[in-house]
């Protein structure tokens, strides 16, 4: 994991732990990169702010979307134990970086991003 000196608290860095291993589990080898983006990599997060994570896979749109209620229920329980609300985005790796020019989102999580775990 990448420095998270940032975070304000001990269990945001916790829960970051959490969020990479379980992603690792669940995606195995396709799991290609963890970024996190929006206020918590700004590091402007507020009590209330949803913590925001996009992950890159080497698997198409179709595979991906077989793992999209494991990922939800990461999130839920993630969210229930730990009192901040997780948002888990996933994308094509080549998708993402085709389009991180062009799209709004993308570009946005490109730039301001921080690489939790890249392979």
């Amino acid at each position: 994991m990448k420095n998270l000196s940032m975070l304000k608290d001990r269990k945001e860095y916790n829960l970051l732990i959490e969020i990479e291993a379980n992603l690792k589990k669940i995606y195995g080898t396709k799991l290609q990169k963890i970024i996190l983006y929006g206020s918590y990599a700004r590091n402007e997060q507020v009590p209330g702010s949803d913590l925001d994570v996009m992950v890159l896979l080497d698997l198409q749109e179709a595979e991906i979307r077989k793992y999209s209620e494991a990922v939800l229920d990461l999130a839920v329980d993630l969210t229930t134990r730990y009192g901040i609300v997780v948002s888990i985005q996933e994308s094509n790796i080549d998708f993402f970086y085709e389009w991180a020019d062009t799209l709004p989102f993308y570009s946005n999580v490109n730039k301001e991003g921080m690489e939790l775990y890249g392979r």
